[in-house]
């Protein structure tokens, strides 16, 4: 494993498994060789600079607060990018709005694995968001309640009143 300054690095990729074919010559990279007896990277490393030199990233951890993975862009890692990111939050506009919650969802009030990120589709129709439409965080269970009721109040008034009246006449 590359290391600089005592840590350890994580590799750009994995090794490529080829059953007998050699590995970089390069200390420490065990990718695939391509050419020359190095990988593509360290190869390219050679005909732009005349020297090769260890590839690493020094990412840090998912800002996340439930997360260990790497970092892939904006504080977070790919899963949580792909999430957050695509619904014009920040990894601290989204701790936030969990911090304000107290960690739960925002209309059943359970403590859920994960988070559904809640917009209002009136303004960015579909699966992404600009960000100012966000309303909260919610369980798997309560997102997909309010898509069956198409984010309609009136619907879901309609639907606290008849599950009211039912108990109250039933």
């Amino acid at each position: 494993m590359q290391q600089r300054a005592g840590k350890e690095l994580m590799p750009i990729r994995t090794k490529l498994s080829y059953a007998g074919s050699p590995s970089c010559t390069e200390g420490g990279c065990e990718r695939f060789a391509a050419r020359r007896g190095l990988c593509s990277a360290h190869y390219q490393q050679l005909l732009k600079n005349g020297k090769t030199e260890p590839i690493y990233r020094d990412r840090e951890q998912c800002g996340h607060p439930d997360c260990s993975k790497a970092n892939y862009a904006k504080g977070m890692c790919a899963g949580h990018y792909n999430s957050i990111a695509t619904h014009g939050l920040t990894i601290d506009r989204y701790v936030n709005l969990r911090q304000s919650q107290g960690g739960a969802c925002a209309i059943c009030r359970v403590v859920p694995s994960m988070f559904h990120i809640d917009h209002d589709h009136e303004c960015c129709p579909g699966s992404t968001s600009c960000g100012m439409c966000v309303r909260g965080l919610l369980c798997p269970g309560c997102n997909q309640g309010l898509a069956m009721f198409r984010d309609s109040d009136r619907s879901l008034i309609r639907a606290a009143r008849y599950i009211t009246e039912s108990r109250l006449n039933g």
